[in-house]
């Protein structure tokens, strides 16, 4: 080809001869002239003038490069028959504007990649690669979508399609070679829920390209169709997971179809569907700001998505794709632990309760399985074709754990008494699980889908609150306060174990030696799980002296009783030691009832007295 473009480099030098007046009359043909030529004038500044033809302006270096060259940043476009494209980069394609890649030549020659969303370029009929579809610019907040892939020329690979931005979907996959070759995948979908891109689709034979995978929330892409005469079709892109930015409501992208074969391809299977994606797991419940201030209840999980139909197989010869699975659901989240109860500020009264527990979240259900896709033998001949199997549905979320009660305010000089424990929070239910998909249509001999199992229910959490403990009293004689109740569990929670009480002061020869305050009795067990709270001890009573015998300890209390027919009861606490001569322990509490199928408590250990009596074990609970 060079020679020829010599040839012609030739020929042009040739066609910018001499045109003057006697360079015409010296090459006439088929008339002699005997006459002498007139004399002319001639200056020494005389110069021929510039030829005034379009030829003569030609030259040959612009008819070469209209036809050979590779592009360049200005003319991104290689030559008419050979070259390649131009692919650009962040040096030549600045900011956010859009640069496509440059074609090849027609007959040979690369395509250039874009950028910042740019198509990529086609590549050469007869050898080449296609370019690749621009990634969207960082950043963007408008025209986000990557780029689409460059097509292939009669053998090769489409190009793959770029990543979207923010909210954008993928770049589509370019077409496969017209003879032979697979089609492009799709770009990946951008955070925010963008759509995966759908896949190329392949030309004579050949598979169809991928669908790119959903963003954040995004849905997948469907995958390209299979060769005409020959090929599967591209499976289906999967479906993204939903986060706090992605995805409507937090359910997850539902995955892309499966590539159909081509109806008259000799041999073809349909591609699968994508998988949903996960649903997003719910936020758990901010705990308790202020003193006694209920946990806040915890967010739901997000739905997850729906599987992809499978693509239909040849029907000459082929198979269906089988449908996508469903997307899990997401997680409820936890409730909200309670804040601790306040202080009081009025004499005599008691320590402020604790806030509650909040309620767990609900789990997501899951998504339901694609539908497998159909497909045919030999067109008339009644064979058994297989169709694609349904995609099972996707398993419930994980219900949400309750949050744990607040702890009573414990007594102070005004306060004596521990305020009561804050109960605790329920949880939230367990998802269901997703439908399974329907098998393809044809013959009967595939499946559907399973349907998804019910997320985990939960077993713990939503314990309640402790009591708060008694005040151990400073002024002569003074008795010290009672622990505060332990908060009673959420439904699957533990009761929360009872305050201690405080002790009592020693007294003086005309004041008594103050008693010991009373142990705060357990929480009570969940209504579904959950044992019993254990009581609070029983404070020590005052400290005796020579004139005055030593107080009574106090008593220790009660075990929370347990609901649900298999939890335990809550044991009882310890009555308080004498520390004082002649002194009485405290009772010890009883132990708190189990379940029917349960153990019951054990009583609480009587407390020691000193040179008195020691008190009475508490009674066990029944079962």
């Amino acid at each position: 080809m060079t020679a020829v473009f010599a040839a012609m480099v030739a020929n042009s030098a040739a066609a910018q001869a001499d045109t003057s007046q006697n360079a015409h009359r010296g090459n006439s043909v088929g008339h002699a002239n005997t006459k002498a030529p007139k004399a002319q004038k001639r200056t020494a500044s005389s110069t021929r003038p510039a030829p005034k033809s379009v030829v003569a302006a030609w030259t040959p270096g612009s008819v070469l490069s209209t036809l050979i060259a590779n592009g360049t940043a200005e003319h991104p476009d290689a030559g008419l028959l050979i070259g390649n494209g131009y692919s650009y980069d962040a040096a030549r394609c600045t900011g956010s504007t859009t640069c496509n890649g440059g074609r090849a030549g027609l007959l040979l020659g690369y395509g250039g990649n874009g950028w910042n969303g740019g198509s990529g370029g086609s590549a050469g009929y007869f050898g080449g690669t296609a370019g690749v579809g621009g990634d969207a610019p960082t950043g963007c907040t408008a025209n986000c979508s990557g780029g689409n892939g460059g097509n292939a020329g009669l053998v090769g690979v489409g190009g793959n399609g770029g990543t979207g931005g923010s909210g954008g979907s993928g770049g589509s996959g370019g077409r496969g070679g017209l003879l032979a070759g697979t089609g492009g995948a799709g770009g990946k979908g951008g955070d925010e829920a963008g759509r995966g891109g759908n896949g190329g689709a392949a030309g004579l034979a050949g598979t169809g390209g991928a669908g790119g995978h959903g963003g954040a929330g995004g849905a997948g892409g469907d995958g390209g169709r299979g060769g005409l005469l020959w090929g599967d079709g591209g499976a289906g892109g999967n479906g993204g997971k939903a986060t706090e930015h992605g995805g409507v409501d937090g359910t997850g992208g539902s995955g892309g179809d499966g590539g159909n074969a081509s109806p008259i391809a000799l041999w073809g299977n349909g591609g699968a569907g994508g998988r949903g994606g996960d649903g997003k797991d719910g936020k758990a419940g901010k705990a308790g700001q202020e003193p006694g201030d209920d946990g806040g209840d915890a967010d739901d999980g997000g739905v997850g998505g729906d599987g992809g139909s499978g693509g239909d197989g040849s029907w000459i010869f082929g198979t269906g794709g089988a449908g996508g699975t469903g997307g899990k659901g997401g997680a409820g989240g936890g409730g909200g632990k309670g804040a601790e109860g306040v202080k009081a500020t009025v004499a005599g009264a008691d320590g402020g309760a604790g806030g509650d527990g909040g309620d767990g979240g609900v789990g997501g259900a899951g998504g339901s399985g694609g539908e497998g896709g159909s497909s045919r033998i030999l067109l008339l001949v009644e064979l058994t074709a297989i169709a694609g199997n349904g995609g099972d549905g996707g398993s419930g979320g994980k219900a949400g754990e309750g949050g744990k009660g607040g702890k009573g305010g414990k007594g102070d000089a005004v306060t004596v008494d521990g305020g009561t424990g804050g109960d605790g929070g329920d949880p939230g239910s367990a998802g269901a699980g997703g439908a399974g998909g329907l098998a393809g249509v044809s013959c009967g001999c595939a499946n559907d889908g399973t349907a998804g199992a019910t997320g985990p229910w939960a077993t713990s959490g939503g314990d309640g609150g402790e009591g708060g403990d008694g005040f151990d009293a400073v002024t002569v004689g003074a008795v010290g306060g009672d622990g505060g109740d332990g908060g009673n569990g959420g439904s699957v929670g533990k009761g929360g174990r009872g305050g201690a009480g405080g002790s009592g002061a020693a007294g003086d020869a005309t004041v008594p030696n103050g008693d010991g305050g009373a142990g705060g009795a357990g929480g009570s067990g969940g209504q579904s799980l959950g044992d019993g709270g254990d009581g609070g001890d029983g404070g020590p009573g005052g400290t005796g002296s020579d004139l005055t015998p030593g107080a009574v300890g106090g008593v220790g209390g009660t075990g929370g009783d347990a609901v649900p027919e298999f939890s335990d009861g809550g044991t009882g606490g310890r009555g308080g030691d004498s520390v004082g001569d002649h002194g009485m322990g405290g009772d010890g509490g009883n132990g708190g009832n189990g379940g029917s199928l349960g153990a019951g408590g054990q009583g609480g250990d009587g407390g020691k007295g000193k040179d008195g009596n020691d008190g009475t074990p508490g009674a066990n609970g029944t079962p």
